[in-house]
């Protein structure tokens, strides 16, 4: 997705929208099931890995929602 740069963060991930030059943030109230992010993996097109100590979980971008 070359539109986005995610990063993870202490307290989440930051997704930047470079087209519509955008911040967006996403945290535990989001659905991440711990913090800090440690890595983010972009597997296709709409599918973004994130890592936590607490586990992993995945955001359909798609589907704009996070699931685990």
């Amino acid at each position: 997705d070359a539109s986005n740069v995610w990063i993870g963060t202490r307290s989440g991930v930051a997704r930047w929208d470079r087209t519509r030059g955008l911040w967006t943030r996403y945290g535990l109230t989001e659905g991440l099931p711990d913090l800090p992010v440690l890595d983010v993996l972009l597997q296709d097109g709409s599918t973004v890995w994130f890592s936590t100590p607490g586990g992993a979980t995945r955001f359909d971008y798609g589907r704009r929602e996070p699931g685990r």
